[in-house]
């Protein structure tokens, strides 16, 4: 069962595919959400999903810059360079990371 969401930016939604549902970044406070896709121009949202510490993955994907800097690095789950990027795989990944942050922070229901 996919119990949480994945907040992505405007510009980050065409970068990936899920079945779970998609959420804007605007419309949650994080409580439900199991990821965050953003891109390199919506950077200064990082701060503020820090903010709230729950650790949730951050994913961001950059058209321009291969690497992402030492400080965003330790901030982001995955930097993705756009070109020549494989979004099967990618897909499979956030997939994990958002089940590994369900795992860690939902209680079992049996």
């Amino acid at each position: 069962m996919l119990t949480l969401k994945i907040a992505c930016s405007e510009g980050a939604r065409d970068f990936f595919s899920s079945k779970r549902e998609l959420i804007q970044l605007h419309e949650t406070d994080y409580t439900d959400i199991s990821v965050v896709i953003l891109t390199d121009q919506d950077l200064e949202m990082i701060e503020e999903i820090d903010r709230n510490k729950f650790g949730i993955p951050i994913f961001v994907f950059s058209e321009a810059s291969e690497y992402a800097s030492l400080e965003l690095s330790a901030r982001v789950y995955r930097w993705v360079y756009v070109p020549g990027y494989d979004q099967s795989i990618l897909n499979i990944e956030i997939e994990n990371a958002a089940g590994q942050y369900e795992l860690r922070t939902l209680p079992p229901f049996f």
